[in-house]
């Protein structure tokens, strides 16, 4: 069954019959459209980035989408919307061809600095991500064609992420 609520609905509640011995033990719920998620800089997170094993959201325009993934801004901070269904996610921080510290926070808890060399990664799980605002940063940028001439590309990029 398919419930499409209306533009702007803020949330969804169902409610049992307690003497309705029918009545389902459990409902699972999926999400199909962007949704708002306290703590992520407010406003409706409109742009699904991956979707597979977890999908995320882009919170702001501190973010270039791309297949697989997305680069946030060199110097920038963005905030993502990673929803698991309640499986755990992997958040993969790729350097591009600088040195970069990465500023990390996952919903809550206090940030965490992850120090990447030229082309390094380093994995981030997110235990059980139910929909979750991830805020991640980069100190350093790069502009992919100062180090490869054939490459066009002039934009500003700082870190790579990924979300499995």
């Amino acid at each position: 069954m398919s419930i499409m609520l209306p533009a702007g609905a803020s949330e969804l509640r169902v409610t049992a019959d307690a003497g309705d011995a029918t009545a389902a033990s459990s409902i699972r719920v999926r999400l199909a459209a962007p949704i708002a998620v306290r703590g992520a800089g407010g406003g409706v997170h409109a742009r699904a980035v991956v979707r597979g094993q977890a999908t995320a959201w882009l919170a702001d325009g501190n973010a270039y989408a791309e297949p697989g993934g997305l680069w946030v801004r060199g110097g920038a901070e963005t905030t993502l919307v990673v929803d698991g269904e309640g499986r755990s996610a992997e958040l993969v921080l790729r350097a591009g061809p600088v040195a970069t510290t990465c500023a990390l926070t996952v919903g809550r808890a206090d940030p965490r600095l992850v120090t990447l060399a030229p082309g390094a990664l380093q994995t981030i799980v997110i235990p059980a991500a139910t929909p979750i605002a991830v805020r991640v940063g980069s100190t350093a940028g790069f502009r992919p064609r100062d180090h490869d001439p054939a490459n066009a590309d002039v934009r500003w990029l700082g870190v790579r992420v990924e979300v499995r």
